[in-house]
């Protein structure tokens, strides 16, 4: 199982996004949730994509 799920980032293509790689390169940052909130919407708060 675990190969298979290693492939997911390959099979559900998330292009990154240059606003998004910035707030994640602070996570120690205390407003961190909030600003990971209203960079991805409400697709954060899909589990299905916490893997890819």
């Amino acid at each position: 199982m675990v190969h298979f799920a290693s492939m997911s980032p390959l099979l559900v293509r998330i292009d990154p996004d240059p606003a998004v790689a910035a707030i994640l390169d602070d996570p120690l940052d205390p407003d961190f949730l909030d600003k990971i909130h209203d960079a991805l919407g409400p697709t954060i708060e899909n589990t299905a994509m916490a893997y890819p």
